[in-house]
């Protein structure tokens, strides 16, 4: 991301650590939610973070489960992978959820793009955002896929997501069994898998 030309939100400020890109771990069968990152569900959990040369690390240990994610940007390719593993520390079988939220911009600023963002999803479950409008991204697309996945769900709409009175460290929709399948354009837009 550049200053004019950001994928995702980026704040410049170490306290206030904006709304992005976040992972939520979802218990499907007591509904508990957490993250593996310190953001944006924080507990009293030990944190281990390692940033190497282009890549970072984060693990934590949260209701039985150790989770690991590192995230890196492949030389020679356009995207961001991050590598999701997850470890049942117990002996009581769990189904486990996992949700990317990405707040799309396309732009100089969210405020300025948003309504002229428009998102869709393919035949493959590709949840892609386009903004047409701004000349930078004219024939750029953003997408997002999470892969090893069974059932899934998504959303383009940032306001389906969040939900009334929602936040990003408490989004209403994965009070739910699924997100709410919602693209287009018109709308907040985001990508949500």
């Amino acid at each position: 991301n550049s200053r004019e030309n950001k994928l995702t939100n980026w704040c410049n400020d170490p306290v206030v650590d904006g709304e992005s890109e976040h992972i939520y771990i979802r218990d499907e069968v007591t509904g508990e939610i957490w993250s593996i990152t310190p953001k944006p569900i924080r507990d009293e959990g030990q944190y281990i973070i390692n940033h190497g040369f282009g890549y970072s690390n984060f693990k934590h240990y949260r209701e039985g489960v150790i989770g690991e994610i590192t995230s890196y940007c492949p030389i020679g390719d356009n995207c961001k992978i991050s590598l999701i593993k997850l470890k049942n520390n117990t002996d009581i079988k769990r189904k486990i959820s996992v949700t990317y939220y990405a707040s799309t911009v396309l732009g100089v600023s969210k405020q300025l793009s948003s309504p002229y963002i428009s998102t869709y999803l393919d035949k493959d479950n590709f949840i892609y955002s386009r903004n047409p409008y701004n000349s930078s991204f004219k024939e750029t697309t953003a997408y997002l896929k999470i892969v090893g996945g069974k059932e899934e769900s998504f959303t383009g709409n940032r306001k389906e997501f969040l939900g009334i009175d929602g936040t990003i460290e408490k989004p209403k929709s994965l009070n739910y069994e699924k997100l709410g399948n919602e693209v287009g354009a018109g709308i907040d837009p985001c990508m949500a898998e």
